[in-house]
């Protein structure tokens, strides 16, 4: 049995994803596909578009065999701190023979060198870096630069214009981190780019659906109108459940509302937030009446839109620097799967064998079996559930089951 892991948002899945999929399956002669998908809120620093059981469904109609979730701490962090508890996570199911991402570069060498480049960074990079950072250049862009500046086989600017590419280079990281078996392979990225927001381009990305679904406001877009970017099944699966994205427009009131009643010792506690970036934020709240707006007044060379995304991310969730700190010194205590295809049992029945953490697919039956820090962990992501579920609630009067009342997705 041969099976390999794939990192995701599926935010939402598209015929990008299925592309991945399918040639997963033909090139590499693999019986299964886990994926390991971010939950209710996602890296960008934003909520899902849909909750994490509807693209659940959606990914296993795309096939995918088994979904698991990746933890909220991990899954609104930055890339390197996503891709660590991605990859430990399938590192930990013991039964992961290869991991395969996209990649705009689609060559697996040149990202293995940059990676071991970077997981011992030489003291040339270090300074370069250092002097970069001093100039106000965000962490990407100085990072960027330093690596130009040092790596023996600059330059890398294509390379590094990636958003897959970059986050190929973080897993891989991982993988030589944690020491783990697991054979790194990737798959060119085909279609728009991945931060193209074009609807008509051949294979539109994720970004772009998300803002073809938003223009849409409320109404449900016409499956003749999605299957030139989604699965027809997949689209049809979507329909006729109960259609509700979210945006970030949808919190940026509560958004307001903790930057006004917050004071700066509050923020010192947050992950990825300062003093300078709450006091910019504060200071820019009566200039935009809406959250596009708004990120781009607060926008600046050394804060990037996505760095600040996840910085007011974590206000909103309360994600604390030591939530985040703990977890990567203590590591995973729980698989969460979200769903399976019937056809996957062989599966799930290694992986209860093999793996060494609890399996969770019942809240209220497993939740007993976990550690106490088990326990806090599983707490916060009932919450987000709770949270995610309101938003619903309160723009489309739809009730959500909760993590207690919501049954696994088997298709």
């Amino acid at each position: 049995m041969k099976i390999c892991g794939v990192i995701t948002e599926y935010n939402p899945f598209h015929l990008g994803h299925q592309f991945q999929i399918d040639e997963i399956k033909k090139r590499f002669e693999v019986d299964y596909i886990i994926v390991v998908m971010s939950g209710n809120f996602v890296q960008r620093g934003e909520p899902a578009i849909f909750d994490q059981f509807t693209r659940t469904k959606l990914a296993l109609i795309g096939g995918a065999d088994v979904v698991i979730q990746l933890p909220t701490f991990y899954s609104t962090a930055s890339a390197e701190n996503f891709a660590y508890g991605a990859v430990s996570l399938l590192n930990q199911l013991g039964i992961i023979d290869i991991l395969c991402f996209g990649s705009e570069s689609g060559e697996i060498n040149q990202i293995k060198d940059i990676a071991k480049f970077l997981s011992n960074e030489p003291a040339n990079f270090k300074n370069a870096l250092k002097s970069e950072l001093k100039k106000g250049f965000s962490y990407p862009k100085a990072r960027s630069l330093a690596l130009n500046a040092t790596y023996h086989h600059n330059p890398l600017d294509d390379l590094l214009k990636g958003s897959n590419n970059i986050l190929g280079i973080e897993y891989l990281k991982a993988l030589y981190t944690l020491k783990s078996h697991i054979t790194p392979t990737t798959i060119q990225r085909v279609g728009a780019s991945y931060l193209s927001e074009s609807f008509n381009e051949v294979l539109p990305s994720a970004s772009a659906i998300r803002k073809h679904f938003y223009e849409k406001s409320s109404a449900t877009p016409p499956i003749s109108e999605l299957t030139s970017a989604m699965p027809k099944e997949v689209v049809e699966a979507l329909i006729s459940h109960d259609y509700s994205p979210i945006y970030m427009d949808d919190i940026f009131q509560i958004i307001k509302y903790q930057l006004e009643i917050k004071c700066e010792y509050e923020i010192n506690d947050i992950y990825d937030f300062n003093i300078q970036l709450f006091k910019r934020l504060k200071n820019s709240l009566d200039k935009a009446s809406n959250y596009k707006d708004f990120l781009n007044i607060v926008t600046t060379k050394n804060y990037t839109k996505t760095t600040i995304q996840r910085s007011i991310m974590h206000m909103f969730l309360n994600i604390k620097t030591s939530d985040l700190n703990y977890l990567n010194s203590h590591g995973h205590q729980y698989v969460r799967i979200l769903g399976f295809k019937k056809s996957s049992k062989e599966v799930l029945h290694k992986l209860k064998n093999t793996c060494e953490l609890p399996l969770v697919t019942n809240v209220k039956d497993h939740y007993k079996l976990l550690t106490p820090y088990g326990k806090y962990l599983l707490e916060t992501e009932i919450k987000y559930t709770n949270i995610y579920n309101q938003l619903v609630v309160y723009k489309y009067h739809i009730n959500k089951n909760n993590d207690y009342r919501q049954a696994i997705i088997v298709v």
